[in-house]
């Protein structure tokens, strides 16, 4: 049985959607289907998709620019692109997109299987990419490798983001939490903030993706952390 990442399909024809999202369950896969942008849109801040497929022609915004879009904010969301245009400029097309598999259509559903298994793989190794750290509230320090010593924003943010749900808030509740300590923190100093609190957890030895931000919605914690 396959780890549970989250699969987003984008893929505008029905039949195509369904016979993909199907081809994903049967596998036993968490997955979603959506007809475009704007569907994927309105989902992304409930759900952090790791895996996305993405067709190219799609009305509205296109797939390519999505596959760019996702990739400033998500830059660890691994992506399938599927679509009829198979020349070998398409191809680079995509891939300079940020597509990490191209599949022409018509799909062949058992090669598609093996290519989003090959992707869950890579997704489940840079999951366990470096070890946890410790946060010591007593002492305000962060340990890893080495030990960090933080501001008193910095644990409220570690804090705050290890105690919601899916270890992620939205902008509004973490400056609340943060502004309890920090009087009328504005939205722009608490962006500075994390790009400091990612060095200082860089320093102590996490690797790769630390403090991710969520497309219009806020800030996800995606580095194992224990309490000391």
């Amino acid at each position: 049985m396959p780890s549970k990442i989250n699969i987003a399909v984008v893929e505008d024809h029905d039949v195509l959607r369904e016979m993909l999202l199907d081809a994903l369950l049967e596998k036993g896969y968490l997955a979603q289907g959506f007809r475009d942008a704007y569907e994927l849109d309105a989902a992304s801040p409930k759900t952090i998709f790791e895996l996305l497929i993405l067709d190219l022609n799609l009305p509205g915004e296109d797939g390519l620019s999505i596959a760019k879009r996702i990739k400033e904010s998500y830059p660890d969301t691994f992506i399938i692109m599927i679509t009829a245009r198979s020349s070998e400029l398409d191809k680079i097309q995509g891939y300079e997109a940020g597509a990490d598999i191209y599949l022409p259509k018509p799909i062949a559903i058992t090669e598609f299987q093996a290519a989003v298994s090959s992707l869950s793989k890579r997704i489940l190794r840079y999951k366990d990419l470096g070890g946890n750290l410790i946060l010591n509230e007593k002492n305000v320090t962060l340990k890893g490798t080495q030990t960090v010593s933080l501001s008193k924003i910095d644990l409220d943010i570690l804090l705050a983001l290890l105690q919601a749900d899916q270890q992620r808030l939205d902008f509004e509740s973490l400056l609340q939490q943060v502004s309890s300590n920090t009087s009328n923190t504005p939205k722009a100093t608490l962006e500075v903030q994390i790009v400091r609190l990612r060095k200082k957890m860089a320093e102590a030895g996490a690797e790769g993706v630390t403090i991710k931000a969520l497309y219009k919605y806020g800030y996800q914690l995606v580095q194992g952390i224990d309490l000391a």
